[in-house]
C-alpha cells in the first residue's frame, strides 16, 4: 500500500504534537477589526520587465484587509470617532452611507460586530449586484438609486435618509475629516517598510481620503515627494475636465471630494477604463497581484510615470484597494480575446 502512495503514512499525532516546540507565541485577534492594517508591500519585477522599465514599483495589497479593501481603515476610524463623540451607539443610530461598494461592505462588517444597523445608497448598476448581494448577506439594508445620477444621487438619498429616520447619522465618506486621517496608518506603513525610500506616490481619486491621508504624512516626512492622483480618462474632474459615466468603479465620482486637498497633488494622470481592465489582468498575469479595476487604472498610472526617463532608478509605490472577486459583474470578467492572451504569455 505504501508504495501504490508513494511512501504516504498516515500521521502520527502523538508524535508530532510531542515534538512541536512549547515556547511558539500564537497571535490570535479578539475580533477581525484587530487585523485592519499593516498589509504587505510587493515589488513587480516580472511586470517591470515586461514593459522594460528601470523604475522599480512597489504595491502595497490593501485587499488583504480582512473584509477585503482599504475602506477597512476608513469604515472602523469613521465609526470610532461617531462612538467618541457620543454621535452613536448601537441601540440607538442608524448608520447611513452612499457608497458604489468597497466602504459599504466594510461599514457592513463594523456595524455586524458593533450592533448597529445600517442603511446604504448605492447607483443601481449591473456592475455592483455581487456587492449588493454581499450587503444583504451582512445585515445591511440596501436602497439603490438611478444609475443616471450615479454617486451623486446616491448621496443625495442618503441625505434624505438621515432627515427622515430618527437617529440616523450620515458616516459622509466624501467630507469626514476621519477619512483621510484613517489612512495615516497606510502612510505610516508605507513609510516605515520603504525605510523612507520612496519617490512617487501614486493613487487613484474616489473619496478623496486615501490620496489625502497618505500624500499629507509622507510629503511632510519627504517635501520633494511627487503625488500623482489617478482618474477615470472620461471622468477627470480633478483635472478640470466635465464628468461623464465610466466603469471604473470606486474611481472618479464625478465632483471634486471635500476630503481631498488639491494642494497635495502634483499630477493628474487619466487612465481609460479598457486599459484599467487590461492591465489589472496583467498584473494577476504575471505578478498574482488580483486586484480590481481601481487597481489595474492604479498600476496604469505607475507603468506611464515608471516610463518616464527621470524615473530611471527610482521607487513609485502604490496601492491595490480592493480584490478581482469584488468585480465579478464588471467588465474585468468579460471574455479575453485569445490571440491577445496568446500574444502576451
Amino acid at each position: 500500500m505504501d508504495s501504490d502512495l508513494g511512501g504516504w503514512r498516515p500521521m502520527d499525532r502523538n508524535r508530532t504534537m510531542d515534538k512541536m516546540p512549547s515556547a511558539v507565541p500564537v497571535a490570535i485577534a479578539g475580533d477581525a477589526m484587530q487585523l485592519i492594517g499593516e498589509t504587505p508591500l510587493v515589488r513587480l519585477d516580472r511586470l517591470a520587465r515586461e514593459v522594460r522599465l528601470e523604475a522599480e514599483i512597489l504595491i502595497k495589497l490593501e485587499y488583504l484587509n480582512p473584509f477585503g479593501s482599504l475602506k477597512d481603515r476608513v469604515a472602523r476610524r469613521m465609526v470610532d470617532a461617531l462612538e467618541a463623540a457620543g454621535r452613536a451607539a448601537p441601540e440607538r443610530t442608524v448608520l447611513v452611507e452612499a457608497t458604489t461598494g468597497s466602504l459599504g461592505i466594510s461599514l457592513a462588517h463594523v456595524a455586524a460586530r458593533r450592533g448597529y444597523r445600517l442603511v446604504l445608497t448605492m447607483p443601481d448598476l449591473p456592475s455592483l449586484a455581487p456587492a449588493v448581494k454581499l450587503l444583504g448577506h451582512l445585515g445591511a439594508r440596501v436602497e439603490m438609486t438611478p444609475a443616471v445620477e450615479g454617486i451623486r444621487g446616491s448621496i443625495i438619498r442618503a441625505r434624505e435618509i438621515v432627515r427622515a429616520v430618527p437617529g440616523a447619522v450620515m458616516t459622509d465618506q466624501f467630507a469626514n475629516p476621519f477619512n483621510p486621517a484613517a489612512h495615516e496608518s497606510t502612510a505610516c506603513e508605507i513609510w516605515r517598510d520603504c525605510a523612507g525610500a520612496i519617490d512617487c506616490l501614486i493613487i487613484g481619486i474616489g473619496s478623496g481620503g486615501t490620496l489625502t491621508g497618505c500624500a499629507r504624512f509622507l510629503k511632510r516626512h519627504r517635501p520633494e515627494l511627487q503625488v500623482i492622483g489617478v482618474e477615470p480618462s472620461t471622468c477627470a474632474v480633478v483635472a478640470g475636465e466635465a464628468p461623464a459615466r465610466h466603469g471604473i468603479i470606486g474611481l472618479g465620482p464625478g465632483f471634486v471630494p471635500e476630503v481631498l486637498d488639491l494642494s497635495l497633488i502634483d499630477e493628474i494622470v487619466k487612465v481609460p477604463d479598457t486599459l484599467a481592465v487590461e492591465v489589472a489582468r496583467l498584473a494577476v498575469r504575471l505578478e498574482n497581484i488580483a486586484g480590481g479595476l481601481s487597481t489595474g487604472a492604479n498600476l496604469a498610472a505607475a507603468l506611464t510615470i515608471a516610463a518616464r526617463p527621470e524615473m530611471q532608478g527610482r521607487r513609485i509605490v502604490t496601492l491595490a484597494p480592493s480584490s478581482a472577486e469584488r468585480y465579478g459583474a464588471s467588465t474585468l470578467f468579460d471574455p479575453i480575446d485569445e490571440t491577445d492572451l496568446g500574444r502576451r504569455t
